[in-house]
């Protein structure tokens, strides 16, 4: 159920972004709520409440502060998914473009938002869902969220700077073929049958789940390929490192295949 309530916070970012308010609301429950922490500008104090609220807040949000999210992370917790949120937007009166982390927690009951609670801090934010041992280490997450932005950017220097000589990847087409990628070469090598084979392909990372040295993460791909196939899905990814290295990655077509890789399955 966590992945599917992902999908409706995926979805409501997006049509948040390009301003489609249609799409957003029809994401709510109708005796929704979102509740900002008191220094947020034009809050009531009382939250915003229902489908008539819902547009106040994009109105204020979207029409002063031209603001936008990216979902960097969700944690589920019980009922709620808390969301780690990368928030831009501009200065009043400067317009000077501003960067800022936001907390979500997000309640989700069959497939529509009820509340969302919203917070610039994590230690509140993860004690309101229940969530107040320390957070997962950074380090390895950090090196595994790098390497996508330097796989979508097609950046080989900085993938090759993320991995150890002796790393080995293996996609789905290469456990599909019994190909296995190997050291850098094989890095090169695979950026390069991706381009042949790809006219764009990215993965844009959701979940992060560290167990010791690994890291399973699960992900949308969105790919169109030379051949003209289009792909939306989500899959997994299971990040193995040694000493502040990836030393091996495998792709799973079912996200719960990566989960259950790292001792996390149901």
């Amino acid at each position: 159920m966590s992945q599917e309530n992902v999908e409706v916070v995926r979805r409501l970012v997006d049509a948040f972004n390009r301003d489609d308010t249609d799409t957003v609301l029809a994401t709510f429950d109708a005796d929704c709520e979102i509740n900002e922490p008191p220094q947020m500008p034009d809050s009531p104090a009382t939250g915003y409440r229902g489908h008539g609220g819902i547009r106040e807040w994009m109105g204020n949000l979207r029409g002063i502060g031209g603001v936008s999210f990216e979902l960097r992370a969700a944690t589920p917790s019980g009922d709620a998914l808390l969301c780690e949120l990368a928030s831009r937007g501009q200065g009043r009166g400067s317009n000077v473009p501003i960067e800022w982390r936001t907390f979500a927690a997000f309640d989700v009951r069959h497939g529509k938002v009820t509340r969302i609670r919203i917070f610039l801090d994590q230690a509140e934010a993860r004690e309101a869902v229940g969530l107040q041992q320390e957070p997962m280490s950074r380090e390895n997450v950090e090196i595994v969220r790098r390497s996508f932005e330097a796989f979508n950017a097609r950046d080989l220097d900085g993938l090759l700077s993320l991995s150890a000589e002796d790393c080995e990847w293996v996609p789905l087409r290469a456990q599909l073929e019994g190909t296995v990628y190997k050291g850098y070469l094989g890095i090169q090598q695979f950026l390069g049958d991706m381009d042949d084979d790809w006219e764009a392909f990215r993965i844009d990372p959701v979940e992060f789940h560290e167990q010791g040295d690994r890291v399973a993460v699960t992900g949308r791909v969105t790919a169109l390929g030379q051949s003209g196939v289009e792909i939306d899905s989500i899959a997994g990814f299971v990040f193995e490192l040694r000493s502040d290295r990836i030393r091996y990655i495998t792709s799973h077509s079912d996200p719960d295949e990566a989960l259950e890789a790292v001792g996390l399955g149901e």
